[in-house]
């Protein structure tokens, strides 16, 4: 039996084949955690204060989302643990470059945080939540908590009138998750330390199995109509 090789030609004028590029290679993220922001801001810009719609999280340079609009929650972005400076920057009324406020945290592995930006008064300010384990699922039921995060010193009574939900939630409290029905209510907030009666109306949709985060926002004065008081549902992961 004869081998038949066959042998091709290197034609001259044929052009050197391009190098192709190594794939990009990404650094693995080592041990981290997890970490949100709820934009609670809720008063309206003037000359004098931050333009309190639109914030933007960054941690050492990295900006993490989009910019994030008022009474608007983003995902949890994964973030290595240890600790480190979050940034939330916000836009001033009169300029366009974004101004930022520095949250000191410290990051534990597969731990879960909010970090929570409202007003008090005239001031921007941050909050950070440390997340527990989740409530366990009750069969027709979502869980709920509370927190008071009013713009001005506000003591609320939350309550669906004729109904059975009734809660007192004080200034900067945070309630823990309760088991409550799943359905829509018409939830009336009351501001109990008011020499006048102030008080929001707000429909909220709460499903079975799920679990949420209920964060009252704003002022309830008078003379603050831009910085109406309003619940923000955010729902937990």
């Amino acid at each position: 039996m004869v081998a038949l090789v066959t042998a091709c030609k290197k034609d001259p004028a044929a052009p050197a084949p391009t190098p192709q590029p190594s794939p990009p290679t990404t650094q693995p993220l080592g041990p981290h955690g997890f970490i949100r922001v709820i934009n609670g801001l809720a008063m309206e810009p003037t000359m004098y204060q931050l333009r309190n719609d639109s914030v933007q999280l960054s941690i050492k340079t990295k900006k993490y989302g989009r910019s994030l609009g008022a009474g608007s929650t983003s995902q949890y972005y994964p973030i290595e643990v240890g600790a480190t400076t979050a940034d939330v920057n916000l836009k001033p009324a009169s300029e366009s470059a974004y101004q930022w406020m520095p949250t000191n945290l410290t990051i534990e592995e597969n731990k879960r945080y909010s970090l929570l930006v409202y007003n008090t008064q005239s001031f921007t300010q941050t909050r950070l939540l440390r997340e527990e384990a989740m409530p366990a699922p009750v069969v027709g039921k979502a869980q709920l908590r509370l927190i008071n995060a009013a713009s001005e010193y506000a003591l609320v009574h939350i309550e669906e009138p004729g109904g059975d939900f009734q809660v007192d939630v004080d200034w900067g409290e945070i309630r823990a998750y309760m088991p409550v029905a799943a359905r829509t209510y018409n939830l009336v907030t009351v501001r109990t330390n008011a020499a006048v009666q102030q008080q929001i109306t707000q429909r909220v949709t709460l499903a079975p199995g799920k679990t949420y985060t209920l964060v009252l926002r704003g002022a309830f004065h008078p003379d603050h109509p831009r910085e109406q008081a309003a619940l923000l549902l955010v729902e937990d992961e």
